[in-house]
């Protein structure tokens, strides 16, 4: 039987590919965002080869005469039919290419990650449980419900003030994310050539006392991570919050910002920092932890903070 109405297109991969990786670069997390944050963007559509006549009616009948170039599940169709070393290779080979042509500044860079959720039926996807918060009418109150999420995760380095991401990488959905890090600095670094990575700024999801020490003494790259307020070592850091300035404790504040912080240097109380023969002598008695420096936020826009 031969549906009315539909014509089968051949478009080109190479747009489609560009396409995804400039919504990697400009941040947007959802394919349901493409359409108002990347296809509005003329200049951009048509710096990546798209003609106004594509823009404007569209490269095929899927979502003609919006003022599109394509329908955002056209993009989408076409993820779920590369793996994951396939999208690896297109965002690395982007990030290479732009940093070839001069497009990064900075040597501060970002390490993140983001969920991208596909459909249970997609080739190669990963699953994992996560706990999501509803309203239960009956006893009228918020419960924690369980949820299966289906897809990959896409982790990246990406540089501060541009956003341009200089290394990627895609991985299941359930995959924690240290165990990449190293593996994606070097790739990163790879992109990079002469560059240097001066200053990593770190999501917490990625805090492993042994990746840290790595980042820091063997890669030479220094690093901001935010810790969990239960650690050893935020609770240390906070018995310093009313302790005069000192060699060790230094206070500063920027009254126009409403912001205040207190510098600790040479904390002890973050065991797992260090190489992995030093972490798994952490509970033995004449255990000597190594030194971590720390930053703690007294004050946030005027707000204080206990």
């Amino acid at each position: 039987i031969k549906a009315k109405g539909y014509e089968r297109m051949m478009l080109p991969l190479v747009k489609l590919l560009t396409t995804y990786s400039l919504k990697i670069l400009l941040g947007i997390s959802s394919m349901n965002q493409v359409p108002f944050l990347l296809f509005r963007e003329i200049a951009l559509l048509q710096m990546i080869g798209f003609t106004a006549q594509e823009i404007k009616e569209g490269i095929c009948n899927r979502g003609k005469g919006k003022s599109v170039p394509m329908h955002k599940n056209t993009l989408a169709d076409m993820l779920d039919r590369l793996s994951e070393e396939e999208l690896s290779y297109v965002l690395n080979g982007a990030a290479s290419l732009l940093v070839k042509k001069g497009f990064l500044g900075g040597e501060t860079f970002i390490l993140d990650a983001t969920d991208l959720p596909t459909t249970e039926k997609c080739q190669g996807r990963g699953k994992k449980k996560t706990l999501k918060e509803k309203w239960d009418r009956r006893a009228k109150k918020t419960v924690e419900v369980e949820e299966i999420v289906y897809g990959f995760k896409v982790i990246v380095i990406q540089e501060l003030r541009s956003k341009i991401i200089v290394a990627a990488q895609v991985v299941k959905i359930q995959e924690h994310e240290s165990k990449y890090t190293l593996s994606l600095l070097a790739q990163a670094q790879r992109n990079l050539g002469s560059r240097k990575i001066a200053l990593l700024l770190i999501d917490n999801a990625f805090m492993d006392g042994v990746t840290l020490w790595e980042i820091k003494h063997n890669l030479k790259i220094d690093f901001i991570t935010r810790v969990r307020t239960n650690m050893d070592v935020a609770t240390d850091a906070r018995s310093f919050r009313d302790q005069p300035p000192s060699p060790w404790v230094k206070k500063a504040e920027r009254e126009k910002d409403g912001l205040a912080v207190v510098g600790i240097a040479g904390l002890t109380t973050y065991g797992q920092y260090g190489e992995e023969e030093h972490k798994k002598k952490r509970y033995q008695k004449d255990f000597q932890a190594n030194p971590i420096n720390c930053v703690m936020v007294t004050c946030w826009k005027g707000k204080e903070y206990p």
